[in-house]
């Protein structure tokens, strides 16, 4: 029995006993007597069985609990601790120094050779800088898609001389992709702080990619914060704009130099500030056309420009970038407008010819 049953059995045993001793004194043992003695056995055994079939139950639990938490906590391609176990980790690290490693052109990887070759290559550099920073001690984190994070607790920094020390070191390994050697090519960003060290060591990344670095290391010096800060601003101001109805089109008359008579008009997009000055696009949109609110911009100019030239004899045109040729939305709603409207032989889309089209069957489909 385990020391679990012992209070049980214990139980049990002494009633089984109380009975005995009561049917002996008492000098009579009938069947009444023994059905009950029997009846309370069973009722015993039953007790154990039923104990033991709960702690079962509960240890099984117990497992799958252990299970579902190394899911959630641990990277399913690499095996390795993932961003949440990071930021766990790193709520009790007294002294942070932290590198993040990013992988350049993986993505171009991905697409060229297919997401399986891609995460093999995740596996193959996670195991070669698990095998750099096991002698040092160091943690290995996977953050995200080729991103890889790497945290000491020290006051007095080594990480920053092994990262100079393993850069070659992953640069020369060779990958196997579909029977050719391949090498790949990482930037670190370090930043060794207790304030916001993942943020700071993505600012620091960040610059290193931009001007083609190997290594950076962040400090307050960094012009890069400032630009964090500006892009940032723009984000809200143009999402607020959004919002507030302040997105407004300027139309520009194309003139006809042979008869001096316009020939059509073409829209461009300004921001209205909450004082009235009118905000020039080069200002905020080489910002915004990095992220998710571009798309939405040029909806917005799509149907202020249709609404306006509704009863105007004249032609107008609207320019378009490869991010909107991409963007099943804005196409959607061109096609729309087109059908529904009566004018669409006077409508030109001009396509910005600073912009590169990565798939030019996109654009082809888009013409046709």
């Amino acid at each position: 029995l385990t020391l679990d049953l012992l209070p049980l059995s214990t139980s049990y045993l002494f009633i089984i006993c109380l009975i005995v001793i009561l049917l002996v004194e008492l000098g009579e043992i009938n069947s009444l007597s023994i059905g009950i003695l029997f009846c309370i056995i069973m009722l015993g055994i039953r007790q154990v069985l039923s104990f033991l079939e709960n702690k079962k139950l509960l240890y099984s639990l117990e497992e799958k609990h252990i299970i579902l938490q190394n899911m959630a906590y641990t990277d399913y391609l690499t095996s390795l601790p993932n961003r949440f176990q990071f930021f766990f980790f790193l709520q009790h690290v007294n002294s942070p120094c932290l590198a993040i490693i990013n992988v350049e052109n993986f993505r171009a990887i991905n697409e060229f050779y297919g997401y399986q070759v891609g995460d093999i290559l995740i596996q193959g550099l996670a195991e070669k800088i698990v095998k750099l920073a096991k002698p040092y001690g160091y943690h290995v984190y996977r953050l995200s898609g080729d991103e890889y994070a790497i945290l000491e607790d020290s006051n007095n920094s080594l990480l920053t001389k092994w990262v100079l020390s393993i850069y070659d070191h992953i640069e020369e390994t060779d990958f196997q992709i579909l029977g050719q050697v391949h090498h790949l090519f990482v930037t670190f960003g370090i930043a060794a702080t207790r304030h916001n060290p993942l943020e700071k060591a993505q600012m620091a990344l960040q610059y290193a990619r931009q001007h083609h670095l190997r290594i950076q290391v962040y400090s307050d010096e960094l012009p890069i914060k400032d630009d964090y800060q500006n892009n940032l601003y723009w984000l809200q101001e143009t999402q607020d704009a959004i919002r507030e109805d302040r997105v407004m089109v300027h139309y520009q008359p194309i003139v006809d130099v042979t008869t001096g008579i316009v020939a059509k008009y073409e829209a461009l997009m300004r921001i209205q500030s909450r004082n009235g000055d009118i905000i020039s696009p080069t200002i905020f949109l080489p910002i915004i056309k990095k992220t998710k609110v571009y798309p939405r911009l040029t909806e917005i100019v799509i149907k202020k420009t249709f609404a306006y030239f509704s009863d105007k004899n004249v032609g107008f045109s609207i320019n378009l970038s490869a991010t909107d040729i991409a963007d099943e939305k804005v196409k959607a709603l061109i096609m729309e407008l087109l059908a529904t409207s009566d004018f669409a032989h006077r409508v030109i889309f001009e396509f910005v010819e600073s912009e590169e089209f990565e798939n030019p069957y996109e654009l082809s489909g888009f013409v046709m």
